[in-house]
């Protein structure tokens, strides 16, 4: 299983993920069934809204900027686009999907013009998402590709913190995302689960003596010794808040042995099974790969070929 599969799985995945979530959100535990295959609920046809919406513009950038040092403003800007338009439409002309896949990192030569052209013009990003909700948590699987091969955490952690700060958010969901992104490194290394949860808690280990993050570890103290991935049901919370959320995740990959099964237990717990769903699914694709994602996935997914080829281009 290739990475570059196990990221397009990702895409796809999180694309899933809100089609089964948007048909239970908001219900109570146990008061449904989640059955495979559903149907596409209030999804407009053809198009993909919220945060796998959010995840492909993330992924659009990278694509198009990588990790230059005005990426972040150029997410602002389609994220803003997003929300006006109210879905994600491809937004990269098929005449520089041919010129994104000739040039690459500092080889581009363009770049600065680019950025010039495109970049609203301000010194940092606007905080629109205060608290400790989900915030980024709900788009930034796609920076997990990117950063997969880097083997600085001190490298990785400032670029997460980079496209945290979009949100405004505080400390304690900024670590949700750093926990995740570690964890889908992991995956993208080919480690297990379990394995992949246990380096991300080991990089990690240092922060914790950081005086930003150190009072918000105690959130994620079931997520740092594993114990998240074999919690019963009934100690899990399925919210809007970023680590009540990871720790859902979490627990349905921990309780799945498959792409489905993961997606199944996710909205099985209720509350917003949107935002759980789609993080999860994303997490899945990497977790097991493109293969995981049947036919029966694929023909409800809206613009699964345009995502698809999206995923070759980053």
């Amino acid at each position: 299983m290739t990475a570059k599969d196990r990221f397009t799985a990702s895409l796809l995945g999180s694309a899933a993920g809100s089609v089964i979530g948007s048909q239970f959100v908001g219900k109570k535990r146990g008061s449904f069934q989640v059955t495979v295959p559903i149907d596409g609920g209030d999804l407009a046809p053809g198009f993909l809204t919220g945060n796998s919406a959010l995840a492909l513009c993330l992924a659009e950038t990278l694509a198009e900027f990588g990790l230059d040092s005005d990426s972040e403003f150029i997410f602002m800007r389609k994220a803003g686009d997003l929300r006006r338009n109210g879905c994600w439409r491809p937004a990269i002309p098929a005449s520089r999907h041919e010129r994104v896949l000739r040039t690459r990192g500092r080889e581009r030569q363009d770049a600065p013009v680019i950025v010039a052209d495109r970049v609203p013009q301000i010194n940092r990003p606007s905080p629109v998402m205060p608290g400790n909700v989900n915030g980024a948590l709900a788009w930034i699987a796609p920076l997990a590709y990117l950063l997969k091969d880097s083997r600085s955490f001190s490298f990785r952690l400032r670029h997460i913190e980079r496209f945290c700060a979009i949100e405004g958010q505080q400390a304690r969901c900024t670590l949700a995302c750093v926990i995740f992104v570690e964890f889908l490194v992991g995956l993208y290394r080919d480690l297990s689960i379990s394995e992949a949860l246990a380096l991300a808690s080991d990089e990690i280990a240092p922060l914790s003596d950081n005086q930003v993050y150190a009072r918000e570890f105690p959130s994620y103290f079931r997520i740092f010794d594993r114990r998240v991935l074999g919690a019963p049901k009934n100690s899990i919370r399925s919210g809007e808040y970023a680590a009540e959320t990871l720790e859902a995740v979490l627990w349905s990959l921990g309780h799945s042995a498959s792409f489905t099964e993961c997606l199944v237990e996710a909205v099985s717990l209720g509350g917003d099974t949107v935002s759980t769903a789609a993080i999860a699914g994303g997490a899945a694709g990497v977790a097991y790969g493109l293969e995981s994602i049947g036919p029966e996935w694929l023909a409800l997914i809206p613009q699964a070929r345009e995502i698809d080829g999206l995923s070759h281009m980053v």
